[in-house]
């Protein structure tokens, strides 16, 4: 999974080149603090380092996300680092360009372009408006934006990953068969299941999965409803081919359960899926699977 950039990485965006005004034009005592809170800022983040990160910025500072999400103070930003260095393992700053717009008394403002490197080697980059204060000593974030929201990728960027659950399926165990079908909705920004459960013969329950990008938390979560009132969301990461759905459960009865459902994908025609960590109301349930989905025709 390459989740776009949600967070904000601009402070790095003086260690590049300048391409604006010459650099001695401007306070040098500035910009060597500038460069300094730079080059801490990336210190923290190769070592998912959510609240370093958050203090390079000043108390009531705003970000505004790519997605319109604004983020008001350290505690919000730094929630939100360590949320987007937990959905993404190995990432890592890459190349930026960047430009000095100006240096004022205690206030500067900047502007680049920040490249962002994934664990599997994609390269995503993000343009950025910073506004930096000088609090004693230290240049700290103050605000900063998207400059180009209109280029951020849609949610069928983030659920591609996915192509590999689109079809019908079945699995079949010694009493009860699972029949589930999965497809895009037009535009491919979120997925569209449905499920029933045959027991001897006879139709025991069905429902509805809906698979989306959720832009706040950084990752894929999924909503699932069952006719017998039941409820689920959950949330998806990858981790050594397989998907795993964190999901917390509200029962009919209004009980209140967990579980982490395990995708492994086999092959284009087989999945290998199990539920773990099952529990509902504090009691312990056992595990579920596995069961081999096989992938069945729209006729079958």
């Amino acid at each position: 999974m390459k989740p776009f950039l949600l967070l904000p990485l601009s402070l790095v965006l003086i260690l590049g080149n300048a391409q604006g005004q010459p650099l001695e034009e401007f306070d040098p005592e500035a910009i060597a603090g500038i460069r300094l809170s730079s080059e801490r800022y990336v210190e923290a983040f190769n070592q998912y380092d959510a609240k370093s990160i958050a203090n390079l910025w000043v108390e009531d500072a705003t970000y505004i996300t790519s997605t319109g999400i604004e983020l008001q103070g350290r505690a919000q930003i730094e929630e939100a680092f360590a949320k987007f260095f937990e959905n993404n393992p190995g990432v890592s700053i890459g190349t930026v360009d960047s430009e000095i717009l100006s240096v004022s008394g205690e206030w500067a403002a900047g502007s680049g372009i920040v490249a962002v490197t994934f664990e599997d080697g994609t390269v995503d980059e993000s343009e950025y408006l910073v506004y930096w204060r000088k609090v004693g000593d230290e240049w700290l974030i103050q605000a900063e934006g998207e400059t180009d929201p209109e280029d951020s990728p849609s949610p069928s960027f983030f659920l591609r990953d996915l192509e590999w659950l689109i079809g019908n399926w079945r699995d079949e165990g010694d009493e009860v068969t699972v029949e589930s079908s999965y497809e895009w909705s037009i535009e491919k920004n979120d997925i569209r299941g449905s499920f029933k459960v045959i027991r001897d013969g006879d139709l025991e329950m069905d429902g509805l999965i809906r698979i989306g990008w959720d832009p706040i938390e950084g990752n894929i979560r999924s909503w699932t409803f069952d006719s017998d009132g039941g409820d689920a969301e959950g949330a998806w990461y990858e981790q050594d081919g397989k998907w795993y759905i964190k999901k917390l459960h509200v029962m009919p009865d209004g009980q209140v359960g967990s579980s982490v459902s395990v995708f492994n994908p086999i092959d284009a025609n087989h999945i290998e899926w199990k539920s773990i960590s099952r529990e509902v109301g504090g009691e312990i349930l056992p595990d579920v699977g596995p069961v081999k989905m096989v992938r069945i025709s729209e006729n079958q």
